[in-house]
């Protein structure tokens, strides 16, 4: 709250405007709410909250059955971002599908691509259903607007994704993503801290905005970050939700 009405304070030079209810934004019940006026991604913790809290439940039936319940609030997604709900509850049932999935696929999936044989026929296997999903979006535009087609495309891409990443998993070049990747939520909970300042200090000086500040900002942040995080893992864990690094 400070810092939005320090940031408010920067662009409107008063804080007479400023909404003093924004803080409650969390609390709102309404259709399609993924946004926190005070610190927008941290939309994502109320919703993760509740993903992971449905998902108990869910996970004591019968794996075939959380698989048709996964794919099924996947199909859904219009019809629950239309649901008024409280904590965004609508979209923590929508994102369950996707956790839902990766509780079930994703054990098996790293097992196997740790055999270097099953790595690289999984890649020539993906590598076709991406040329087949990209023959059916180039000759049907109807099935790659539609549901199934964007999940299709996303599926494949994210199977792609995993398993080009498979073959780097032990490389020691790769040990700035993995630090990102293990504290990812800190990474949420602090960058806007850093970025919004970095941003609106650029601006003043070039008077623009464009890529090229924006990779540079971006950088700057991570540097900052790769302070932050080490230490505020060590001396405060609880603190930011998790044990000392």
């Amino acid at each position: 709250m400070p810092f939005r009405v320090i940031l408010h304070y920067w662009d409107y030079k008063t804080i007479a405007t400023f909404d003093w209810l924004s803080i409650f934004d969390f609390l709102r019940i309404e259709a399609e709410s993924d946004y926190l006026r005070l610190n927008v991604p941290l939309w994502f913790l109320p919703c993760l909250f509740f993903m992971q809290l449905i998902y108990y439940w869910v996970s004591h039936l019968p794996k075939w059955l959380i698989f048709i319940i996964a794919i099924s609030v996947l199909a859904l997604k219009n019809v629950l971002a239309q649901i008024p709900m409280p904590f965004m509850i609508n979209w923590s049932i929508y994102y369950m599908g996707f956790f839902a999935l990766g509780n079930l696929l994703g054990k098996p999936l790293i097992t196997m691509l740790k055999d270097r044989k099953k790595q690289y026929s999984s890649l020539v296997a993906i590598s076709g259903l991406v040329v087949i999903d990209l023959t059916l979006n180039s000759y049907n535009p109807l099935f790659a607007n539609s549901l199934i087609g964007i999940y299709l495309s996303i599926v494949v891409a994210f199977l792609l994704l995993f398993i080009l990443m498979s073959f780097f998993d032990q490389n020691p070049k790769l040990k700035v993503i993995r630090f990102f990747g293990l504290n990812s939520l800190q990474v949420l909970g602090y960058h806007l801290f850093i970025l919004i300042p970095i941003d609106r200090l650029f601006f003043k000086i070039f008077h623009q905005q464009n890529i090229a500040l924006g990779i540079v900002a971006s950088l700057l942040t991570m540097l900052v970050l790769a302070f932050i995080i080490p230490f505020s893992s060590k001396h405060f864990p609880k603190f930011v939700g998790g044990k000392s690094i």
